[in-house]
């Protein structure tokens, strides 16, 4: 239950933030620095390459990537680490969503 709570809040996020940057662009206005702030993590260009990093992933293959992302940012192998953190917080919700997605198709699985 805790991984559809946060993946509902993150796309509730996600879908605020869009909307705050269109009323913007609308008004021919700068987005809220609250906005902008929360971007700075991850370029548009960026975007995609984290997509690709993560999506089509097993849970067990996403616990690793973490596990070895933490190791490199712990021993300073990570060369980009403000990247690197915006991977985990994104690899999080991935996360989430495999086990949302894991128990919504055991639940078909088991209606008549």
């Amino acid at each position: 239950m805790q991984a559809l709570l946060l993946v509902s809040d993150w796309e509730l996020a996600e879908a605020r933030k869009k909307d705050a940057i269109d009323r913007a662009r609308v008004r021919g206005e700068e987005p809220p620095a609250e906005v902008l702030a929360e971007q700075r993590g991850l370029h548009n260009s960026v975007e995609p390459d984290v997509k690709k990093l993560l999506q089509g992933k097993t849970h067990a293959e996403l616990e690793a990537l973490q596990a070895h992302i933490e190791s490199e940012m712990r021993t300073g192998a990570a060369k980009l680490v403000e990247y690197w953190e915006t991977v985990l917080k994104h690899l999080r919700i991935y996360k989430a969503k495999v086990i949302s997605l894991t128990y919504f198709f055991c639940i078909l699985c088991y209606m008549p």
